[in-house]
């Protein structure tokens, strides 16, 4: 959620979670679901293809640093 709300607002997260804009909503929708359902579910509905790519690209690299530290 966070990689995403950097690219494209809060807002539009939590419109793409719950159809509605307000946070505290999102925030109990995120709680209440594993992060592939969250992934998921922010691929489907981002407004943005720029966010969506975004997400892909963020989430493969984090990959790559995990072994780093």
């Amino acid at each position: 959620c966070a990689i995403c709300a950097y690219n494209t607002g809060p807002g539009n997260v939590a419109k793409a979670l719950t159809g509605t804009k307000q946070l505290s909503k999102a925030t109990a929708t995120v709680n209440s679901h594993n992060t592939d359902w969250v992934y998921n579910r922010l691929l489907r509905n981002l407004p943005y293809s720029e966010t969506k790519k975004y997400l892909k690209n963020v989430t493969e690299r984090t990959k790559i640093y995990e072994g780093w530290m």
